[in-house]
């Protein structure tokens, strides 16, 4: 019962690991929920609609295309384009996925200490995912920033009125700001430099690290040659 004592609690949430890995749950959380959280308001007002605007709300998962009802306000029919789901989903993905693996290794390095440190494979699974992870918060901060820019695009008030084939008293009152996409995006970003830059912590609990440690050692425990011929 000693892996389960309070001291071994704190003193693993002290180490680099520990609290690192408290930082980059918290970071996970605030990535995936400033994407879904997000929500932006399109109003639009025509003639050829008599005066009753149209009223959508844009959020996640961003599938512009979803919004059929909104299209045609005129004459010639055309539909409002943009599917931006898939960058949008994929990047809540990873940080879901994250943040229950960080829940998990926490939960690891407090209550199961003992197997931790005991158990060479598992501290090199936990550098081997941790690098995974690096990887995947790149690729999904990646696509997000381009369906982010498209988005951003495809929902101007020039474009939704062409889009729309809007006449000369087409009124187009579209999302305003962007700002809770743009902090999810540093969210992303910084979760690739934070996982990054923790790698040398979880490195350093393999036996890879341990292992050119010891080589080191014995290396300069070797004695000197006093250059005395045999």
């Amino acid at each position: 019962m000693d892996q389960f004592s309070m001291p071994g609690k704190c003193d693993a949430l002290k180490e680099p690991r520990g609290f690192v890995r408290i930082i980059q749950l918290l970071f996970a959380i605030f990535a995936f929920a400033s994407t879904t959280s997000f929500y932006g308001h399109l109003n639009i007002s025509d003639d050829c609609i008599k005066g009753v605007p149209v009223n959508k709300t844009i959020s996640y998962p961003f599938n512009l295309a979803s919004l059929g009802n909104l299209v045609p306000i005129c004459e010639p029919k055309k539909p409002l384009y943009g599917d931006f789901s898939s960058g949008a989903q994929f990047y809540v993905f990873v940080g879901v996925i994250v943040f229950l693996y960080c829940i998990g290794t926490l939960l690891l390095y407090t209550l199961f200490v003992n197997n931790y440190e005991s158990n060479a494979l598992i501290r090199k699974s936990d550098f081997g995912v941790s690098a995974v992870i690096v990887i995947l918060w790149f690729i999904a901060s990646v696509c997000w920033a381009s369906g982010v820019d498209k988005l951003k695009r495809y929902t101007s008030a020039s474009d939704i009125k062409f889009m729309i084939n809007g006449s000369a008293n087409c009124v187009v009152d579209a999302p305003h700001g962007y700002a809770g996409l743009n902090i999810s995006l540093l969210f992303g970003f910084a979760n690739v430099a934070l996982w990054g830059a923790a790698l040398w912590f979880l490195w350093k609990e393999t036996p890879w690290f341990s292992g050119e440690a010891d080589a080191l050692r014995q290396i300069d425990s070797i004695p000197e040659v006093d250059g005395s011929t045999l």
